[in-house]
């Protein structure tokens, strides 16, 4: 955080130049001179269309993944988890309040931990939501 704000405000200082790393710097760590063998590193985006081809080039990136919004087994899992002993009726009703890919699983798990101890405010608060089907979105982000 300390380094966003120092750049938001207008520079780095010599202090600063640890905090640094640099696009090459970046490429090498993953798969140049000094990188590793036998390591998995995670890379995350909101934004893939924005990323330079070259860092996630075939033999830098192996395995792309998307993670989209939480489908209907995903949801009653979710709540069969924090609600071990819920019923099936409960879990009908809950899931339907939440159509396919209209929230992601931070923001579901986010509900239950709010609500861990009462189930009932937790459906009432998706009820609140008035979630929005979106479309599905792929890997390549269309």
């Amino acid at each position: 955080k300390q380094w966003y704000q120092r750049r938001v405000r207008g520079g780095y200082s010599r202090a600063d130049a640890h905090l640094l790393l640099s696009y090459s710097g970046l490429l090498n760590a993953l798969d140049g001179v000094m990188s590793s063998d036998a390591q998995l590193v995670f890379m995350t985006t909101n934004h893939k269309q924005l990323l330079d081809p070259a860092l996630i080039r075939p033999g830098r990136v192996d395995v792309q993944e998307y993670f989209g919004n939480a489908c209907r087994e995903q949801v009653e899992s979710m709540l069969h988890h924090f609600y071990p002993d819920v019923s099936a009726e409960v879990v009908g009703e809950f899931s339907s309040l939440i159509p396919p890919n209209t929230i992601s699983m931070a923001e579901l798990q986010g509900h239950f931990l709010l609500h861990k101890d009462n189930l009932e405010e937790l459906v009432g608060s998706v009820r609140g939501l008035h979630l929005v089907p979106s479309n599905t979105r792929t890997l390549s982000g269309q």
